[in-house]
């Protein structure tokens, strides 16, 4: 049996990878808390939820009401980053799908 320390170690080396990238780039979080808060302050799409026809409904609303969270939380009218998303991202305009994450596009859109 381990021990509770040798535990401890071993979930800290198996997180080497990710708790590099913190050490390495100070814009990430330590902890997703603000991510969860934020969605879960939506109440979920609650009121909606009986009106979703399926799993993959479901799927597609949680994804909206994500999108939604993480544009408020970057102060980004949610309408404005869907036009801009929408309107780039089958041109040439964009090379790479990560300048259509909203905290890089922020610069771009009008805020809320």
């Amino acid at each position: 049996m381990k021990s509770e320390l040798a535990k401890a170690i071993n979930y800290s080396l198996s997180q080497w990878k990710a708790l590099a990238l913190y050490y390495e780039d100070g814009r990430i979080e330590m902890s997703n808390a603000l991510a969860e808060n934020t969605l879960t302050s939506r109440e979920s799409g609650s009121r909606e939820r009986p009106f979703v026809g399926s799993g993959r409904d479901a799927k597609w609303v949680a994804a909206m009401y994500s999108l939604i969270g993480c544009c408020e939380v970057n102060d980004i009218n949610p309408n404005a980053y869907l036009e801009h998303v929408l309107s780039n991202i089958a041109g040439d305009k964009i090379n790479s799908v990560e300048e259509l994450l909203p905290w890089n596009s922020a610069d771009r859109l009008s805020s809320k």
